[in-house]
């Protein structure tokens, strides 16, 4: 599955656009929408963008922004199609994307929220986006993800937003 232009609208909007470097609630270095600056792409002060090396600390342009999520967003739809045994529609592949792109692909193989999912336990799954509560602020993006992921929000596309095919 991949990524609906509802779900790459509302992941883009969680995670906020940023052209210039930031440390984010972690204290991380980040740019883009939501991509954590590597070990690596710290020290050599480039990062590799649709197989070229870009330099990053006085920021990026908006289509390398663009080439640069699409690329991290390809790594997330990989994790869920990869580690999700049952079938998903596709607000819950969706909202399973952004959770899994804001806590990590390896927070998220070892969440109980993918073991009770993969047991079809659909239900007790919608819970345990409310005990990923950490760090501070994140709870109303957790109420988003799980109206996502239980199919009860929609909305409008936004103008200007990226285009993920």
């Amino acid at each position: 599955m991949k990524t609906s232009a509802q779900g790459v609208d509302l992941l883009i909007r969680r995670e906020g656009l940023r052209r210039k470097w930031y440390f984010d609630s972690k204290h991380l270095p980040t740019i883009g929408v939501g991509h954590l600056i590597t070990a690596t792409e710290h020290l050599s002060g480039h990062i590799k963008i649709a197989g070229v090396k870009v330099k990053w600390r006085k920021g990026l342009t908006f289509d390398q922004v663009t080439l640069l999520f699409k690329q991290d967003l390809l790594k997330f739809e990989k994790t869920i199609n990869t580690h999700v045994k049952i079938k998903l529609k596709p607000h819950q592949f969706d909202a399973l994307v952004s959770f899994s792109y804001n806590i990590g692909r390896s927070a998220f193989f070892r969440s109980t929220l993918l073991r009770r999912l993969n047991l079809g336990r659909f239900a007790a799954a919608a819970d345990e986006f409310k005990r990923w509560r950490r760090p501070a602020g994140i709870i109303s993006r957790r109420a988003g993800e799980l109206a996502q992921f239980k199919g009860t929000l929609f909305t409008a596309r936004i103008e200007g937003g990226f285009d993920h095919a």
